[in-house]
């Protein structure tokens, strides 16, 4: 299927970094450039770029009748509606059927396959579950092509995963300075690592630091009125 991924390896990447760079605006669509990025977002055929919106639209959504709304409607689409529509559009089609509901999960998550399960559920019930199987473990196990961060846990353990990943959620969380819009945005950066866990690149480095200090001059020039919202 034709799907959009400019100067990224795939689509799935392009769709993960424009979503969060939408979230530090905070969806902000009275700015040109951000209709750009929105519409580029949806070219990906993405699943985390639409998700990773939707749940920051759930946070923004306190005291926003509008926003509340809006998801009310997406909700009913999504349950009542998308699954007794066919489109004739192939690329539309597969993408609609990565984001239903089946047998309890969400059709399009396959960042993980039947042996990384097995292997981690080998793992915790062992006495390797505090610090792994060591560092490259997973690499040269025949897992196929899977991006997920069970993959971090079978290779450093349940206390070397909160080791590497608590100490940026604490990095990152420390520059929050109590504002609601910048802990919606964090949230949304370490769900992403669900399906892309390798965030210690320059890249994503820029995304969550760089989308924090933006959020925070945004909001020093906002009224205080509009703060407390």
């Amino acid at each position: 299927m034709a799907r959009l991924c400019g100067l990224f390896n795939e689509p799935g990447y392009l769709g993960t970094v424009l979503a969060l760079v939408l979230c530090a605006d905070k969806l902000n669509l009275k700015r040109k450039s951000n209709w750009i990025l929105l519409i580029a977002g949806f070219m990906t055929f993405s699943l985390a770029f639409l998700l990773l919106l939707a749940i920051f639209l759930v946070f923004l959504i306190r005291k926003r009748p509008v926003l509340m709304i809006m998801l009310i409607l997406f909700l009913i689409l999504y349950v009542f509606i998308l699954p007794y529509v066919q489109f004739s559009n192939p690329t539309i089609q597969a993408f609609i059927n990565r984001i239903m509901i089946v047998d309890g999960t969400l059709a399009g998550d396959n960042r993980s396959n039947i042996y990384v399960d097995s292997t981690l559920s080998n793992l915790l019930n062992s006495t390797d579950a505090f610090w792994g199987y060591g560092t490259g473990y997973s690499s040269t196990a025949d897992f196929g092509s899977v991006s997920t961060y069970k993959t971090y846990v079978i290779d450093y353990g349940v206390i070397g995963f909160i080791l590497v990943y608590g100490s940026l959620l604490l990095a990152s969380l420390f520059k929050t300075k109590r504002t609601w819009y910048i802990v919606a945005y964090i949230s949304c950066f370490f769900i992403s690592i669900y399906q892309r866990p390798y965030v210690f690149s320059i890249v994503y480095f820029v995304i969550l630091f760089g989308g924090i200090e933006y959020i925070k001059q945004i909001y020093s020039a906002v009224p205080t009125a509009q703060k407390k919202e």
